[in-house]
């Protein structure tokens, strides 16, 4: 089934929920993945997580991260194609067009 463009809100480190974005991404959806919090430590250039995010770039997966959550974090480097946003421009993205969201 295919799901249509889904924003999935990420705050805590898990593997798993990069993996779900290359999947959905993979089915021909083109899901939009907001990392908070202390998910926003996957995005790290030369973290754990740096392949299943290029992954699920190349698969077609938007990210975004909280500017406040990486500022308060001391996170310098992070992986390519990551736009930074602000916890208004999250309002904005999930109130743009009706889709689902998934919390994880």
């Amino acid at each position: 089934m295919k799901m249509n463009n889904p924003v999935i809100i990420i705050s805590k480190l898990d593997a798993r929920s990069i993996s779900l974005a290359a999947q959905i991404a993979e089915s021909g959806s083109t899901p939009d993945m907001v990392l908070m919090s202390e998910a926003v430590y996957m995005l790290k250039q030369r973290g754990d997580y740096f392949r299943e995010i290029i992954t699920a770039i190349k698969q077609g997966a938007r990210f975004y991260a909280i500017s406040e959550d990486i500022t308060k974090r001391g996170i310098a480097e992070l992986v390519e194609h990551v736009t930074l946003i602000g916890y208004g421009d999250l309002v904005d993205l999930l109130m743009e067009s009706p889709r689902a969201t998934i919390n994880l």
